[in-house]
């Protein structure tokens, strides 16, 4: 497997997407500030791992953002029914998945 065309590369952030509380997050403003960040694709919020140990990344002082397709209501929604403690971005368009290089999904997984 050959590496992601992105590692050593400065992280794409000129995007704004609205969080599952429909607030604008421009990721100008949060990349490359100090923190470190934890930035996910998955493919719907009905395809959610629970497994994920996104409390880890939070103890030690990780901004975690999670990124689908989905709409903000779903996200809304979604993030009230597992308590999620982080944003999630509704990349409708697909626009900050392409920037990332992440390809489509396939059979309803992430490649």
């Amino acid at each position: 497997m050959s590496a992601h065309p992105l590692i050593d590369q400065e992280a794409p952030s000129a995007i704004t997407l609205k969080n599952q509380r429909g607030e604008d997050m421009d990721l100008e403003c949060i990349i490359g500030q100090g923190n470190p960040i934890v930035l996910f694709f998955y493919p719907s919020d009905a395809g959610w791992q629970e497994s994920l140990p996104f409390g880890v990344f939070l103890k030690y002082g990780a901004i975690v953002i999670g990124v689908s397709g989905n709409q903000v209501e779903s996200h809304s929604s979604f993030s009230k029914r597992h308590r999620i403690q982080f944003d999630i971005l509704a990349d409708t368009e697909g626009r900050l998945r392409r920037m990332y290089q992440v390809p489509r999904t396939r059979l309803g997984f992430v490649p």
